[in-house]
């Protein structure tokens, strides 16, 4: 996790850097005035509030599942946050494409007002996100320990890491199809500015 997240970190210098020189030459455009009280702020203010608030409290639910996993017994920590990665992979795979691809539509259905068009296209959209996470996350829960096994175990990662890591794979799974239709719907929201929904 730690280097995963010094990656994070280099990928976002690394974009810094490369970014400097385009806003040097273009410094004439910008300035370091800020008008806290434009309208366009305060949107922005309103909009972005609940998202504040959303991931300060993913954050504090990935805080407490571990706070509960380190009173269980020892390797259960490690085993919640490998069947993670499983249940996330899932999601790369199969969700985020569909997701990044219909975004700009359903955000330009959206700007235009058409909202018969964007409710009977989202859930048609849906309804395909089911049609892949369902059986995936069936799939999942009927291999999880074979999944677990053929992906992690070696080394010190033994058959009691595998039963602990396999059991909270199953849990996650279960709730992964429901997972991708709230982050498409999270998306969708977005696109018709409405973050408090």
């Amino acid at each position: 996790e730690r280097k995963l997240s010094a990656d994070c970190e280099a990928r976002g210098v690394a974009n810094f850097v490369f970014q400097l020189p385009i806003l040097w030459e273009k410094r004439q455009f910008y300035s370091a005035k800020v008008n806290l009280r434009h309208p366009e702020m305060i949107e922005m203010g309103k909009l972005s509030f609940p998202l504040l608030i959303s991931a300060g409290g993913a954050e504090v639910a990935r805080i407490i599942d571990r706070m509960f996993a380190s009173l269980l017994p020892g390797g259960s920590l490690s085993a919640l946050a490998f069947a993670q990665r499983l249940t996330n992979l899932q999601y790369d795979f199969l969700i985020r494409p569909l997701q990044r691809s219909t975004y700009p539509h359903f955000s330009k259905l959206a700007a235009e007002a058409n909202f018969q068009a964007l409710s009977r296209q989202l859930f048609q959209y849906i309804r395909v996100v089911f049609f892949f996470a369902l059986p995936a996350a069936i799939g999942i829960m009927v291999m999880a320990e074979a999944l677990v096994r053929v992906i992690f175990q070696r080394g010190a990662f033994d058959e009691t890491s595998v039963r602990l890591t396999s059991q909270a794979l199953v849990w996650y799974a279960i709730g992964s199809p429901a997972t991708a239709v709230s982050r498409i719907l999270d998306r969708t929201f977005f696109s018709l500015q409405d973050t408090r929904t």
